[in-house]
């Protein structure tokens, strides 16, 4: 029940457990020092930049980073994503444009066509509710005006069919013309 059992050197785990750790704020590094650091760069690169700037401005140095660490296919996958759910772009596609010049160009455009299908469903379903809101709309306008056709069949008056109807005068005026 002691988790520094699950350590092969309990006593270098129990000494690191008990002292503070350092804490290093990479958002005043400059960016061409954080491309110094080997693989950990990616993950300091993008912690630093994805809310601050556009992703357009991150891919420049992304590429750079590719072409000295390279990253395996699912840890590149899953930084893209990353940038996509968090951080912000005026063009996606240009974005996708410039990662597509690094070597994981295949899981680029894999990962930017799943990001299309996404967005053209998710417009499908937002255009398929929209939809039947407006025809739930329309078909209680139409309900409403057949009310109150018949309503003045009756020989009610104008401000009597609004108050039941809640119509807006002006439709009213159109039934008695």
């Amino acid at each position: 029940m002691d988790w520094f059992d699950y350590f092969d050197d309990k006593e270098a785990a129990r000494r690191l457990d008990s002292e503070p750790f350092t804490l290093v704020d990479v958002t005043v590094i400059p960016e061409e020092d954080i491309l110094k650091h080997g693989m950990i760069a990616w993950l300091e690169l993008v912690q630093k930049l994805v809310r601050v700037r556009d992703m357009m401005d991150i891919a420049p140095y992304l590429i750079r980073l590719d072409k000295r660490f390279p990253l395996n296919d699912d840890l590149f996958k899953s930084l893209v994503y990353y940038l996509f759910q968090e951080g912000e772009t005026a063009s996606r596609p240009l974005f996708f444009e410039a990662l597509s010049s690094t070597t994981q160009r295949e899981n680029v455009m894999t990962i930017a066509e799943e990001l299309r299908k996404e967005g053209l469903e998710e417009g499908l379903k937002q255009g398929i509710q929209q939809g039947i809101q407006q025809g739930k709309e329309e078909g209680l306008k139409q309900a409403t005006l057949t009310i109150a056709k018949k309503l003045m069949a009756d020989g009610e008056s104008p401000e009597k069919i609004q108050k039941y109807t809640g119509l807006p005068v002006e439709d009213i005026a159109r039934l008695f013309h």
